[in-house]
C-alpha cells in the first residue's frame, strides 16, 4: 500500500509525508514533483491515496488533475490548495477526486480529510453549491459511512460516540456529519435526520 504525494516544492512534500506517515503508518509513501513524474510512478500501481497540490504549475494545468485521477483510478485522489479557491474546488470534484483541503487549514483537518478519503468517503468544503435542496434520494448520494453515520445521529448519538463505537477519530466523524448536512442541506444534525425520515414515509 502507498500514498503518492504531488507537490513541487520539497518542504511541502517533506511536511505531508509527515503527516501520512502518522495518521496512515501502515503506508509507504512516494513522492513526485510533477504530472509527468507522477505518471511514471502511477504506472502498475493502485494507490491507497493520492495526495494532489493543486497549487503545483502542471497540476493546474489541463489535463493535469484530469489525468492524474484517470490513472490513480480506482485510487482515491484529494487535491490540496495554496489557499479556497472555489474554481478548483469544482475541478477537482468534476475530474473525479473525492476530496479538496485549502493548505491554510489545520494539520487535524487535513489529516481528518486524508482519513475520510481513504475510508471511502469525500470532503469538500461549502462552495456556494445551488441552493435548491435534493427534492428525492439525497440519502442514495450518501457514501455507506456517511449513511452509517446518518444512522447513529438518527438513535441521538453525539459526535463522540459515534467515534468510539465506530473506532475512528473524532475529527473524522465531524467531517461525515458535515458531508451528511450538505447533502441534506440541513441547517443542524436533527433537520439531517427529520429530512431523512421524511424520504422514507
Amino acid at each position: 500500500m502507498c500514498v503518492l504525494l504531488i507537490d513541487d516544492e520539497l518542504f511541502c512534500r517533506s511536511v505531508l509525508d509527515d503527516l501520512i506517515s502518522t495518521r496512515l503508518p501502515e503506508v509507504s509513501t512516494l513522492a513526485a514533483g510533477s504530472v509527468a513524474e507522477a505518471l511514471d510512478k502511477l504506472e502498475g500501481v493502485t494507490p491507497t491515496l493520492v495526495l494532489a497540490d493543486f497549487s503545483s504549475a502542471d497540476v493546474f494545468g489541463r489535463p493535469g488533475i484530469e489525468e492524474i485521477v484517470a490513472k490513480a483510478r480506482p485510487g482515491p485522489v484529494l487535491t490540496l490548495d495554496r489557499r479556497m479557491a472555489p474554481a478548483h474546488a469544482r475541478r477537482a470534484r468534476a475530474a473525479g477526486a473525492r476530496g479538496y483541503v485549502p493548505k491554510t487549514s489545520s494539520r487535524e483537518l487535513i489529516g481528518a480529510a486524508v482519513e475520510l478519503v481513504v475510508a471511502g468517503g469525500e470532503y469538500y468544503p461549502d462552495l456556494g453549491r445551488d441552493p435548491e435542496p435534493h427534492r428525492h434520494g439525497w440519502t442514495e448520494r450518501l457514501t455507506p459511512r456517511q449513511r452509517e453515520i446518518l444512522r447513529l445521529l438518527a438513535q441521538g448519538r453525539t459526535n463522540g460516540e459515534i467515534a468510539n463505537e465506530l473506532g475512528v477519530a473524532l475529527p473524522t466523524v465531524k467531517l461525515h456529519v458535515r458531508g451528511v448536512l450538505q447533502a441534506a442541506q440541513a441547517r443542524n444534525r436533527t433537520e439531517a435526520v427529520v429530512k431523512a425520515r421524511a424520504e422514507l414515509v
